[in-house]
């Protein structure tokens, strides 16, 4: 809690654009507990992006959106009356934030889990079928309305039957059927055996967006059926090793996924080079235009 001290002394009202940004700031301070969350998230970008012009922006954006509806209220201060009035259905609402708050933390825990392929679709979907069973149906001594109560049973269902979709998804997918070959040190030429494309693809177990790639367009049977063609290498970045340093440093990779082509000449195709997640559509379009004679 902020010393009383402190709250009566920020509560002043101030005049004039300096008076509103001390007013501004001493509201960052009394809310900082509530917003740290964000702000970490916002000061981590900057650090690992290095971009100051952006985080400044990122941070104006965050502060347009905390005084956006104060500003609101002021303009159109008849609506003040029709606010709804505080009640039990604050509690539910609070609730619901604190499921958000739950998926945000299942969200970073994503990429440590290695036994699910779908940890995203498994964990959104506990998180639905937990959030549909508190939502929608614990809480009864609470002073519900009676329609209030309709409304959060079938928003509970949903979310429940939501869930157990995902999870059922997650549960039963299948691997790509492509046959990868692990990265051993080889050079291009060995990997190529003759005039095969190669296509490298570097990964790591934590990237998100990797085994997203697996989930929606490698295991696409059109992309499956043209990766035979090819030569799959996968080359792993968890933890690399001094040879798959040298490749990823020999190809100047610096973001996962990234996927090479290597043409029947033997040398990268630069503009079809992927970082990132895109879509069977956009995969197979590429591999066409590795397979033909020019690239193109």
């Amino acid at each position: 809690t902020v010393p009383s001290f402190l709250m009566t002394h920020a509560g002043k009202a101030r005049q004039g654009a300096i008076g509103s940004f001390v007013m501004g700031l001493t509201a960052g301070v009394i809310i900082a507990p509530c917003a740290a969350g964000i702000v970490i998230g916002l000061v981590g970008i900057i650090a690992k992006t290095g971009l100051v012009a952006k985080g400044a922006i990122l941070f104006f954006a965050m502060g347009m959106g905390l005084g956006l509806p104060y500003l609101f209220l002021a303009m159109f201060s008849g609506l003040m009356n029709r606010l709804p009035q505080a009640g039990m259905w604050m509690v539910w609402v609070r609730k619901l934030f604190g499921i958000v708050l739950i998926g945000v933390a299942l969200y970073f825990l994503i990429p440590q889990a290695e036994r699910l392929h779908d940890q995203e679709g498994f964990y959104l979907g506990v998180l639905g079928v937990f959030g549909g069973i508190l939502l929608g149906f614990l809480g009864h001594n609470l002073d519900y309305s009676k329609s209030f109560k309709i409304f959060r049973a079938i928003a509970g269902c949903i979310l429940i039957i939501t869930g157990a979709i995902l999870v059922n998804g997650a549960l039963h997918y299948q691997e790509p059927n492509i046959g990868w070959i692990s990265y051993k040190n080889e050079s291009i030429e060995q990997l190529r055996k003759g005039e095969t494309p190669v296509l490298l693809d570097f990964y790591a177990d934590w990237c998100s967006a990797c085994r997203e790639l697996d989930r929606k367009t490698f295991s696409d049977n059109d992309v499956a059926k043209k990766a035979a063609r090819f030569a799959m290498v996968r080359i792993d970045c968890t933890s690399p090793s001094l040879s798959n340093k040298r490749i990823m440093n020999e190809f100047k990779v610096s973001g996962l996924p990234t996927i090479i082509f290597i043409g029947k000449a033997g040398e990268e195709l630069r503009d079809l080079r992927i970082v990132g997640f895109i879509k069977p559509s956009e995969m197979l379009e590429r591999m066409e235009r590795t397979l033909s004679p020019n690239g193109r």
